[in-house]
């Protein structure tokens, strides 16, 4: 999907998925050496050139597995990424396609939006790391990569456009400047979009 939508694949490294039988044996073993598993069912971790994901078996395994993994993706292909892309892919990555349209995170933005929300970009490229992230910061990085992939061909574009600067390992600046950006007009109808989902 990542290949398909944004033209992201992975580097031909294997990505090793390391599974526990249980939160118990999961944070014996991660606890020191990864302190932010304690907070996580599942974490990507890059070890050099080793990529990681590690996990326990839980009701959410599958969510878990998918989210992870495709950071272990995108840190192949990209040498750096915004921390709002990077969770914001992985967060809308971790449904299946066929269950997206009618998710509670989907109904929920649709909910929201009437009573005038909307994605903060602005927000989101100010957080300077993952651990002042909130349960809002990751619903609007899920928002805003929905309404970049769905809206329209030149919002996707735009994204598209974006990640490839950064595989080149150039610096593209902050997306909300990045030219294709602000010529697709993609922000001022996001309210909208996220009504008419």
């Amino acid at each position: 999907e990542l290949k398909d939508l944004l033209a992201v694949e992975p580097n031909g490294k294997p990505i090793q998925i390391i599974l526990y039988r249980d939160q118990g044996s999961y944070l014996r073993h991660l606890a020191s050496s990864i302190p932010q598993s304690r907070q996580r069912k599942a974490i990507f971790y890059r070890n050099g050139d080793v990529y990681q994901v590690y996990a326990y078996r839980n009701r959410s395994l599958m969510t878990d597995v998918r989210h992870e993994v495709t950071h272990a993706i995108l840190h192949q292909h990209l040498p750096f990424l915004p921390l709002w892309i990077d969770e914001g892919l992985a967060e809308y990555l971790e449904e299946p396609e066929f269950l997206r349209s009618g998710s509670t995170r989907t109904k929920s933005a649709r909910w929201k939006s009437r009573v005038g929300w909307s994605p903060s970009l602005a927000s989101l490229e100010a957080i300077p790391t993952a651990e002042r992230m909130d349960a809002n910061d990751y619903t609007d990085s899920w928002a805003m990569i929905c309404m970049l992939l769905n809206e329209s061909v030149t919002s996707r574009q735009a994204l598209r456009d974006y990640l490839e600067v950064i595989h080149r390992g150039e610096a593209p600046g902050p997306f909300s400047k990045f030219e294709k950006t602000a010529e697709s007009g993609v922000f001022s109808r996001a309210n909208f979009y996220f009504r008419k989902i």
